[in-house]
């Protein structure tokens, strides 16, 4: 009796299990099937589970794939389709950062004005590098400075080394050398008048006064100059222009005038003679000639009233002993106007000289009568002149108008 429930329990297991199979292999067939899957105990879930997990494993991702007409639903959670699992496809899936390998700079080398500046333009490379950042430093500051962006300023006169760095330490370098410009050159004269014959010298000034090169060239042209180191002589008179030239083309000049005065004063006095003579012939009288021995005293004497105006020389002697000094006219009367100015340049024009003194002399009453003498036949003229250049290239005159017989 036992032994054969025996058997009848073992068939009804096997029965049991068979059924189970049949069930999740028509789910597994039948894909048009819409029905959901008998439930399962837990108990015989657990017990599936444990004898056929691969093949669940199988039924299950076999169920999360749709037919192109129908779906599937199923209890299983959603997963990422190219999530294997594998912790190794997950830390592909996450990118490296890329390191800079190479920085070039615009230039190498660069030359700047004082106060002028520039920014840097650098290439990073490769172009996707992941942190492209730089950091910039100057060795010298006094020199060049240079800001986080890449901006530098020239500050001042020498040389200083940019240094670049990037985020993966890789370097590069360029050099800035600082010049600061001549921005005005200077040519300066004691006077603005010189007589010909004079040797007078020139200074040249360069500003600003730390400008890195200082060097000029220089000429003189005009009034046949002669330069001769820092000293100028001019034969004849005329204007003569002094020329600076920096090295960088600016450029500085100044004009003196030359006079030579033995020319000017033989000018004026032919001008003067011309005035003497067109107003004696507006009195009705005769004109007067010119006399060379009584020229050699007014000439004593005018350069006397340079010293001492008056009709008294210098040593205190009346005038007329310098009829003695002459050896001429030792016997002759004679008559003197005196004319002593000073601060004047007339315009470096004979006849304005001229004018001036015989003006001074027409509007004087007794120097009026002097030049309007005409008691004798044989009364001449000389009129001495004495022209001294003064600071500001004006003249002191001393002029002296002689009659005698």
């Amino acid at each position: 009796m036992r032994p054969a429930k025996l058997k009848i329990t073992a068939l009804f297991l096997a029965l049991i299990m068979a059924l189970a199979l049949a069930a999740c292999t028509n789910v597994n067939n039948d894909p048009g099937d819409n029905k959901s899957p008998p439930s399962t105990s837990s108990e015989e879930y657990e017990e599936n589970n444990s004898e056929g997990s691969s093949t669940n494993m199988q039924n299950n991702n076999e169920m999360q794939t749709p037919d192109n007409n129908d779906a599937v639903s199923s209890t299983a959670p959603e997963s990422d389709p190219e999530d294997t699992g594998d912790p190794a496809d997950k830390a592909m899936s996450t990118p490296k950062p890329v390191a800079v390998e190479i920085v070039k700079l615009d230039f190498n080398e660069k030359t700047m004005h004082r106060n002028d500046s520039l920014t840097l333009a650098p290439t990073i490379l490769p172009v996707d590098a992941t942190d492209r950042s730089l950091t910039y430093k100057t060795d010298d500051q006094n020199v060049v400075t240079v800001s986080a962006d890449g901006k530098i300023y020239a500050a001042g006169a020498g040389t200083a080394t940019i240094t670049c760095t990037a985020s993966s330490g890789v370097q590069t370098i360029c050099k800035i050398t600082v010049i600061v410009p001549v921005t005005s050159v200077a040519v300066n004269t004691e006077r603005d008048l010189y007589e010909a014959r004079e040797s007078f010298s020139y200074s040249v000034k360069i500003y600003p006064e730390d400008a890195t090169d200082r060097s000029f060239s220089i000429t003189a042209n005009g009034a046949t100059a002669v330069m001769d180191g820092s000293f100028i002589t001019c034969d004849t008179s005329g204007d003569v222009t002094i020329r600076a030239v920096a090295s960088n083309g600016v450029i500085g000049e100044k004009t003196v005038k030359i006079i030579d005065i033995t020319e000017f004063s033989n000018a004026v006095r032919i001008e003067f003679y011309e005035l003497v003579d067109r107003h004696r012939r507006d009195n009705g009288l005769r004109e007067l000639a010119e006399n060379e021995e009584l020229q050699v005293y007014a000439d004593i004497r005018a350069a006397e009233l340079i010293v001492r105006f008056g009709h008294t020389r210098p040593d205190g002697s009346a005038a007329g002993s310098g009829w003695y000094d002459s050896q001429n006219y030792m016997d002759t009367r004679y008559a003197e106007n005196a004319h002593w100015s000073s601060g004047h340049s007339y315009d470096l024009n004979p006849q304005t000289a001229a004018l001036q003194i015989f003006t001074n002399w027409k509007e004087s009453e007794g120097h009026n009568r002097h030049m309007l003498y005409d008691f004798n036949e044989n009364i001449t003229m000389a009129l001495g002149l004495y022209f001294e250049l003064g600071e500001y290239g004006t003249f002191t005159t001393g002029a002296i108008w002689a009659s005698g017989y």
